[in-house]
């Protein structure tokens, strides 16, 4: 697998597991909700990207582009993923 599929893949693990946390708080130890699960992954997606977007962005000006390249691609993909989510989710 090359390096650009393997930070979005770790990317969108960590989202999932932040997404995860926060859902559990929201909804408390006693229920479990997959709607708040579904919320709290677009949200995760749609800032966890655009950080991914400024860290990708800084790492254009090195000579190894292929970070630069799986952080952009992670930014868009989660971003795209985050309004998907975000938008399918009735509330």
């Amino acid at each position: 697998m090359k390096l650009p599929v393997k930070i979005l893949l770790i990317n969108i693990g960590i989202a999932l597991f932040f997404s995860l946390m926060v859902s559990s708080t929201i909804s408390g130890s006693s229920s479990f909700s997959y709607q708040n699960l579904s919320i709290a992954f677009g949200l995760v997606n749609i800032f966890g990207g655009v950080v991914d977007l400024i860290i990708g962005l800084f790492l254009l000006f090195k000579e190894d582009k292929r970070y630069a390249q799986g952080f952009l691609l992670s930014a868009g993909t989660m971003i795209m993923l985050g309004f998907a989510v975000c938008s399918a989710t009735k509330i």
